[in-house]
C-alpha cells in the first residue's frame, strides 16, 4: 500500500520533493507548480453521404473562407480550432448533392472546448419527368394552358405539347394543368401527384377533350359556384336551365364565389375570395377575360336592372358604385345590413337588417321594415314579390354553403312574399334542412335554389303554379351559389380570342 505524506513545518521542502520523486516516480517541480493550459479547441467533425451518385473526390472544408481540410464522403475527424468566432463552409459539393442543414455554420469556441459538427449530404441519381399534353375535340382554346408544379407556375404549354424536366431529385411532386377552357375536360382531373425515386424516367399525360360551348347557344342559363373536388377550391360553371351542358368558366386558385349574371347576359360579377382578400371581378363571358375591380372586402354584390351600377355589401353596410368600380357611395352604415337585392324598376332595394326584411329607396332613404324573422331574397321579374327565407333560430348567411352566424335565429324555409299585401306562399317545408341562393327564372314561373336535403348541396327548381319541385343537378360536386339569366347571341359570333382564362 502507498505511504501517506503529511507536510510538517519541520520537514524541508527539498525533502518533500525528493520523496515525491522516489514514491511517485515522475513528478517534476514544474508539473507540481504550473499546470499546462490548452491553447486550442477540438472540433469533432462528421461527414455523412447517402445516395447513389456521390462525388468520390469528397469535399473541402473552408475555415473563415480559407481552405482548412480535405474531407472524405463519410468520415469522423478531430481538428484543432483557435479560440474565437469562426465560419465553417463545406465546398466542392457536386450539383446533384444536397446538403441538409445550414452551410456555412458559424460557431464561437474557447480554448480547451470540445464540440461536434455534422455535415449530412444526399447525392442521388437524378431522374427525368416527361409531361405530355394532348387535346382533341371542337371549340379548342388556341391560347393553350398553364402548367404548375407544387403550386408555382412551371411554364405555359400549347394544346399539343411536351415538357421535359431533367435532373429531378427524388421526392413527391404535385402537377396541375390549369387555364383550361370551360368546355374542355381533362381526363382523370387536372391534378397529378408523382412520387419520384432515383434514376427514373417517368411520364405524366394530360388528355384534354373539348366539346361545343354551352353558352354558344342562346337561352336561359344557370351560372353557379361549385366545388368539384373534396378539399378543392370553388370555380364558376355554366349550364342550361335543366342542368344539361354543364361546363366550367373559371379555373383559378382560390374561391370564385357568389356569381351574378348581368341583365344582358354578357358579364358575370363574382367575388374572388382568397385567404388574404375578397375582391370583385368582372368576367367577360364572350372573351373569357377577367377584370378585377379595385373594391375590396366585399361580401355580396348584385347588378342594377340596367347593368350600369353595382350594389354591394361590405362589413354589414350597403354601398353603390358604377359598374367600372368608380363613384362609390354609402347607402347604409349600421353594420348589420346584408343580402341586398334591387327591384326590377330600379326604385327600391330589399335587404336584411339584423334578422328582419327591409325595403328602402335606391338612394338609401326611407328604410322600412317589411317583415320580421325574414331574410331578403331576389325580386320577381314583375317586381310584385320577393323570395324570403324564414328565420327561426340563428341567422346564417350561406356563402359557399357555410353558415355565418350573426344572430339567434336559424334559416328554415323559403317563401314568396307579396310586397304590397304581405301574403306569403311557402315554397319548402323542411325546417331542419337549409335552403339558400334563390333565383327566379326569367319568365317568373320557377325559382331555383340550393338545398342539401340529400346530404350533398344540389340545385332544385320549384314551379310556382303547382309547387312541384325537381332536382336540377345530381353530381358529386358541392353547389354553393346559383344565378339565373339569359344568354343572347352565340359567343362565337363575337369571340376574338380563345376561351383560355387569364388573370390580368
Amino acid at each position: 500500500m502507498g505511504i501517506p505524506i503529511r507536510r510538517s513545518p519541520l520537514v524541508p521542502a527539498s525533502l518533500l520533493r525528493a520523496l515525491c520523486i522516489g514514491i511517485l516516480a515522475g513528478c517534476s517541480e514544474d508539473q507540481i507548480a504550473t499546470p499546462i493550459r490548452p491553447t486550442t479547441a477540438t472540433l469533432v467533425l462528421n461527414t455523412i453521404t447517402t445516395g447513389g451518385n456521390p462525388d468520390p473526390t469528397g469535399y473541402v472544408l473552408l475555415l473563415d473562407n480559407a481552405s482548412f481540410a480535405q474531407l472524405a464522403l463519410s468520415e469522423n475527424r478531430e481538428l484543432p480550432l483557435p479560440p474565437g468566432q469562426h465560419t465553417l463552409l463545406l465546398s466542392d459539393i457536386a450539383g446533384n448533392c444536397q446538403l441538409l442543414g445550414e452551410n456555412p455554420k458559424t460557431i464561437s469556441v474557447i480554448a480547451g472546448q470540445r464540440l461536434g459538427m455534422t455535415f449530412q449530404l444526399d447525392c442521388p441519381v437524378l431522374s427525368t419527368i416527361e409531361i405530355v399534353i394532348a387535346t382533341t375535340g371542337v371549340s379548342l382554346d388556341p391560347d393553350g394552358y398553364m402548367l404548375n408544379r407544387d403550386g408555382s407556375l412551371l411554364q405555359a404549354v400549347s394544346l399539343t405539347d411536351h415538357a421535359h424536366l431533367a435532373e429531378v431529385r427524388p421526392g413527391s411532386y404535385a402537377f396541375r394543368l390549369w387555364s383550361v377552357a370551360g368546355n374542355c375536360a381533362v381526363a382523370g382531373g387536372s391534378n397529378r401527384v408523382l412520387s419520384v425515386g432515383e434514376g427514373q424516367t417517368l411520364t405524366i399525360t394530360f388528355d384534354v377533350t373539348c366539346s361545343p360551348r354551352t353558352d354558344d347557344t342562346p337561352g336561359e342559363k344557370l351560372v353557379i359556384s361549385s366545388r368539384e373536388e373534396v378539399g378543392g377550391d370553388a370555380n364558376l360553371e355554366i349550364m342550361n336551365a335543366d342542368g344539361s351542358g354543364r361546363q366550367r368558366l373559371t379555373d383559378n386558385a382560390g374561391e370564385e364565389a357568389i356569381p351574378e349574371l348581368s341583365p344582358d347576359g354578357n358579364t358575370i360579377l363574382f367575388i374572388d375570395w382568397t385567404a388574404n382578400s375578397r375582391k370583385l371581378v368582372l368576367l367577360d363571358r364572350a372573351q373569357q377575360q377577367e377584370a378585377p375591380l379595385t373594391t375590396l372586402g366585399v361580401d355580396r354584390a348584385v347588378w342594377s336592372p340596367d347593368g350600369t351600377q353595382i350594389l354591394f355589401e361590405r362589413r354589414g353596410s350597403l354601398f353603390l358604385m358604377k359598374a367600372d368600380g368608380s363613384g362609390e357611395k354609402v347607402l347604409t352604415s349600421g353594420g348589420n345590413d346584408h343580402d341586398p337585392y334591387w327591384s326590377p324598376d330600379g326604385a327600391q332595394i330589399a335587404f336584411t337588417r339584423g334578422y328582419d326584411l327591409y325595403l328602402m329607396n335606391v338612394d338609401g332613404s326611407q328604410p322600412r321594415r317589411l317583415a320580421a324573422n325574414r331574410a331578403a331574397g331576389p325580386w320577381s321579374p314583375d317586381g310584385r314579390s320577393l323570395v324570403a327565407t324564414m328565420l327561426t333560430g340563428t341567422v346564417c348567411y350561406y356563402y359557399y354553403s357555410y353558415c355565418y352566424v350573426t344572430n339567434a335565429h336559424t334559416p328554415a324555409d323559403l317563401v314568396v312574399r307579396d310586397v304590397q299585401s304581405g301574403a306569403e306562399t311557402a315554397l319548402t317545408a323542411t325546417a331542419s334542412v337549409p335552403e339558400w341562393s334563390p333565383a327566379w327564372s326569367q319568365d317568373g314561373k320557377r325559382i331555383y335554389f340550393i338545398s342539401a336535403s340529400t346530404g350533398n348541396p344540389d340545385i332544385y327548381a320549384i314551379t310556382l303554379a303547382t309547387l312541384a319541385m325537381e332536382q336540377v343537378t345530381t353530381s358529386a360536386a358541392r353547389e354553393e351559389w346559383v344565378s339565373a339569366g339569359v344568354v343572347g347571341l352565340p359567343v362565337s359570333a363575337s369571340r376574338t380570342r380563345g376561351a383560355g382564362i387569364r388573370r390580368p
